[in-house]
């Protein structure tokens, strides 16, 4: 099925740039072509980015079903893909949540398109959860399972109707596609006055399972130091997109803190990456890299060009690679995936 939507993305691909051009052969100074040439801009952008997720989730391989925290997945999946200027997603969770069985990258793939859809309604976006049994008949999926609605939302809360985009279609077919590859279940609804939910239904982990593909989870855990607000949320989405739980800290003292408390969890982070030169505790990240360097599993990633001043900075630690800023989407997918083949010295 992903094949044939990549070969639909291609055709409204190919069709959005012939429009583009159009546009442009036709735009007068007087700007009276204006509309019609955002509009052109905005199918082409919209494309692109589809032809981007199906490129990433191709390549993803098999899924990789396995125990998850829920809650994390759909905190992770409140900020991404949301437009700027838009609601934030709001989170309508119980105070307890299963863990769920699934491919974390896979399912993150899926509610950020079902984010965007809800979103490009204008209002914002609520997600909430529900446990159901498998005498429904919407789930035949396992004796226990979690159904996740994601609803576009106006400002007073009530439901708006979603306005069609020039991608909405192929998105939530390429969203389907993506659920059927983990035997999720996606459900779209459209009521009699135009407003539109969305409906995934996840099995619940048995109790108890912990599999070697929760491990393969754990070892996309990363922890980031880094103090712009602004810098880490834009990090966090692409990280978040790429399938990594990442933890921000906003010094090298936070850092540690959570560090330490990974260990001791039993669940240590496979990435740090922090920018030496953003700190103002020299002192604290000496000791930070210091330990790092006798932390074999930890990739170090230093969030610059390569400097000559980093070793002195980071205590002589080995670092393993460098994420120039500002930070860009294809650079970001190109370090998590060659990840694996970082070796320590």
């Amino acid at each position: 099925m992903l094949a044939a939507l990549g070969d639909q993305l291609r055709e409204r691909l190919a069709a959005a740039k012939r429009e583009l051009s159009a546009a442009i052969a036709s735009a007068d100074a007087a700007g009276r072509e204006g509309s019609r040439l955002a509009r052109a801009v905005s199918h082409v952008q919209a494309a692109e980015d589809l032809e981007r997720r199906i490129r990433v989730v191709t390549n993803g391989g098999e899924p990789v079903p396995a125990p998850m925290s829920l809650r994390d997945v759909l905190q992770v999946a409140g900020e991404l893909a949301l437009p700027r200027g838009s609601e934030r997603v709001r989170l309508v969770l119980p105070s307890h949540l299963p863990e769920v069985l699934g491919d974390l990258v896979l399912t993150r793939h899926v509610l950020a398109h079902l984010v965007t859809r809800a979103a490009a309604a204008g209002g914002g976006v609520e997600i909430s959860t529900a446990e159901c049994r498998a005498t429904d008949p919407a789930t035949r999926l396992a004796r226990h399972a979690v159904v996740v609605t994601v609803q576009s939302v106006a400002r007073g809360g009530q439901p708006v109707v979603s306005r069609a985009g020039p991608s909405e279609d192929l998105s939530l077919l390429l969203a389907t596609a993506i659920a059927d590859r983990q035997r999720a279940h996606l459900t779209a609804f459209r009521g009699p006055d135009g407003t539109h939910r969305f409906e995934l239904h996840l099995p619940v982990a048995p109790a108890g399972v912990r599999t070697e593909a929760a491990g393969a989870a754990d070892a996309r855990r990363a922890l980031v130091v880094e103090p712009d607000p602004s810098l880490a949320l834009r990090l966090r989405q692409m990280m978040g997109y790429l399938g990594w739980m990442a933890d921000f800290a906003s010094d090298a003292r936070e850092a540690l803190s959570l560090y330490e408390h990974a260990h001791l969890a039993e669940r240590p982070y496979r990435l740090v990456m922090l920018d030496p030169h953003s700190t103002r505790e020299p002192r604290e990240l000496k000791g930070f890299a210091q330990i790092l360097r006798h932390d074999r599993d930890a990739r170090l990633v230093v969030c610059t060009g390569p400097d000559g001043d980093d070793e002195k900075l980071l205590a002589g630690a080995s670092v393993d690679a460098w994420l120039p800023r500002p930070f860009r989407f294809a650079d970001v997918h190109q370090l998590t995936t060659r990840l694996g083949d970082l070796k320590r010295g």
